[in-house]
């Protein structure tokens, strides 16, 4: 349990997602399908094509620290230097990526009608709430919170009793309520929820705003990452560690 811990926090500081960004699902759908005027469609979809080639790129240089992290991992010298190295520049080119594409919703607001704005927020409304359904049936099936606490119980029937297990067990619980307060940010971005994220007139500071705290969210997560690997380091020889990291890269 312990590796799903690690896992489940190592995936989520590195996730990326389209909503993220735009906050509209499947809005190059509603782009084609809505904007009527020819020019204008074709000045959007100019910058939707930008988007993608940008999140393409992302995910690109994503997947290259993936394998970084994977191969560090498996070396229990590697230092905590090494990986706040490695999330400092994750986090820069989330920013950079994230006020592009801030940027470029704010000019295909300029681009949209109100009337094909209201459709295609209306589409990706429906669109939502399949979503949400499904999460739902998910999370239902999955009990989270379930595997949570038995995290911690097998934490505690696995590491002998004293202050070093728990100090493990505390930083675990904490790592919890961290990556569950990022999982709750992440579901509240939806139009349906918060009704800004659907404004044709909302700026960009707003947007900004949003990425901010989800960005401090992340945050929060690699240093329980590292607080984590820490406290397992003291705890754990040259065996037991290259055996759980294993386990951990099978997730990643």
């Amino acid at each position: 349990m312990i590796v799903v811990a690690i896992t489940s926090l190592i995936m989520s500081i590195f996730d990326t997602g389209y909503h993220e960004f735009f906050y509209i699902d499947k809005l190059d759908k509603g782009v084609n399908k809505y904007v009527v005027d020819k020019e204008r469609k074709k000045e959007a979809q100019v910058l939707l094509k930008e988007y993608e080639k940008a999140l393409k790129d992302f995910d690109k240089n994503k997947s290259k620290q993936l394998k970084e992290i994977k191969e560090k991992n498996l070396d229990k010298n590697t230092t905590s230097d090494w990986y706040d190295e490695l999330f400092n520049e994750m986090m820069v080119e989330r920013v950079k990526l994230q006020q592009l594409l801030i940027s470029q919703r704010i000019q295909l607001q300029e681009l949209i009608t109100d009337s094909e704005w209201a459709l295609i927020i209306e589409q990706a409304k429906k669109i939502e709430e399949k979503t949400k359904l499904k999460e739902q049936k998910k999370d239902a099936k999955g009990k989270s919170h379930d595997a949570f606490d038995k995290q911690v119980e097998v934490t505690d029937e696995n590491l002998p009793d004293g202050v070093e297990k728990q100090e493990v067990i505390d930083v675990l619980i904490k790592y919890q309520m961290n990556f569950l307060e990022l999982v709750q940010m992440k579901q509240g971005i939806r139009i349906g929820e918060d009704s800004q994220l659907g404004d044709k007139y909302v700026t960009k500071e707003n947007l900004q705003e949003l990425a901010n705290e989800l960005n401090e969210a992340r945050f929060k997560l690699s240093q329980g990452f590292l607080d984590f690997l820490n406290e397992l380091k003291e705890i754990t020889n040259e065996e037991e560690w290259t055996n759980i990291m294993k386990e951990v890269n099978k997730g990643i």
